[in-house]
């Protein structure tokens, strides 16, 4: 199981489970890798498609990320939000990012950024961590 990846819209969470000041919920306990990367949600807000050439990347590099920390950490009910916006990009970087609580991750693409078809992997792998 993959967690789930929506383009172009928003769907609910599958799970809303929490890890509070540290702890494990005893949902979580129950759960295996499997339903805890199923509860995840990656959603790309893209109404132009200009990130659909890098859809297979940024699959590939989220699915690996989220498999990577849920080996070490219960990893549940995450949203990742990754959208096209030069803006909020770090400068000269092509990609950028922050997450504003503690179950939610935004991401953000340059898509006319330089030789982002190269890049793009190992930038989105360091913006995650």
């Amino acid at each position: 199981m993959h967690s789930k990846i929506v383009w172009c819209r928003t769907i609910g969470m599958a799970a809303v489970m929490t890890v509070a000041f540290g702890r494990v919920s005893r949902s979580q306990l129950r759960m295996t890798q499997e339903e805890m990367l199923g509860s995840n949600v990656v959603r790309v807000l893209d109404p132009d498609s200009t990130l659909r050439r890098f859809a297979p990347v940024i699959r590939s590099t989220i699915d690996s990320m989220l498999r990577r920390v849920a080996g070490l950490l219960p990893l549940t009910a995450v949203t990742i939000s990754i959208a096209p916006d030069a803006r909020r990009t770090i400068p000269g970087y092509g990609v950028g990012g922050y997450t504003p609580n503690a179950n939610s991750l935004e991401i953000y693409i340059d898509p006319a950024f330089p030789d982002l078809d190269r890049l793009l992997p190992a930038r989105l792998a360091h913006v995650r961590a």
